[in-house]
């Protein structure tokens, strides 16, 4: 892959950075259980037009670190170690593109740093699913069972059977692409390889998801913003319009493709990003 790693050390917790290209920075978010690593279609293309791209992979995920016990993988910590990666990167103002979990915390990092986002371009990634108070008490339940009974990695025989298995989640995948992806991803253990990502990102979080106070959120996004939705994906099923309404985009677009589109249609998400970049900054 043609970029440089870098880590960084946030509280104590190292993690690691991908990085492409000069000029203007273009920060990347990736989602749930994925990596930095995973944008390289898109960041090469980006870098090529003249951007500085940046890819963080997030805590627990693919060589950044794990929490200690007693650590956690919410939201707020995701939102907090994005603002001391760009404090310590110097990167200043930046566009902004999150996909899924990364998109959330790219919200919420528009909302709160508004002078640090000069665009943002959420690719699937106007957060969740709503849930609501009465869910609560069964989330912690569950929390609580799952912290007293964690389930580890199964080992699997090799990194090719890693790549295989991450294709068959993401059919957007190259077999190229995912190997590499499954190298970066896979630690070597007594009779093969198992995941990189702590496995405590299996656990329920212990908290709900509630759809009023993510609206204000929205609400308080002041950076242009693009909306990218996949065709085929079963995240434009959700309830999406009171997002939108909230968010004000200026601009909404539906490429052809699953929920990944990172992977699966990786040069109309880069046109995508650059051309609301040239047009609203």
């Amino acid at each position: 892959m043609n970029f440089s790693e870098t880590t960084v050390s946030v509280r104590g917790l190292d993690l690691q950075i991908c990085e492409w290209g000069a000029g203007p920075t273009i920060l990347l978010l990736h989602g749930f259980l994925d990596q930095g690593a995973a944008w390289q279609p898109v960041a090469q293309l980006l870098s090529e037009a003249g951007y500085r791209v940046v890819a963080p992979d997030a805590r627990g995920h693919g060589r950044s670190g794990h929490v200690s016990h007693g650590g956690n993988y919410h939201f707020p910590d995701y939102l907090s170690d994005l603002d001391e990666i760009n404090r310590s990167l110097g990167l200043g103002a930046v566009h902004l593109v999150g996909h899924s979990m990364g998109g959330t915390v790219a919200c919420m990092y528009a909302a709160t740093r508004p002078e640090l986002v000069r665009s943002l371009v959420l690719v699937e990634g106007l957060g969740p699913q709503f849930e609501t108070p009465p869910q609560l008490t069964k989330k912690l339940t569950t929390h609580l069972e799952q912290l007293r009974n964690p389930r580890p990695h199964r080992v699997m025989e090799s990194v090719e059977l890693a790549a295989k298995r991450m294709s068959r989640l993401n059919r957007g995948l190259s077999d190229s692409l995912a190997l590499l992806l499954a190298k970066r991803a896979t630690v070597p253990v007594e009779g093969g390889f198992i995941w990189s990502w702590d496995p405590m990102h299996r656990n329920r979080l212990p908290s709900v998801f509630l759809k009023e106070p993510w609206l204000e959120l929205l609400g308080n996004i002041t950076a242009p913003t693009s909306l990218l939705y996949g065709g085929q994906s079963p995240y434009i099923k959700l309830e999406l319009a009171p997002r939108e309404d909230a968010i004000s985009p200026t601009r909404v677009s539906t490429i052809d493709g699953g929920h990944c589109l990172h992977t699966e249609a990786p040069t109309p998400v880069a046109m995508e990003v650059l051309r609301h970049i040239r047009e609203t900054t």
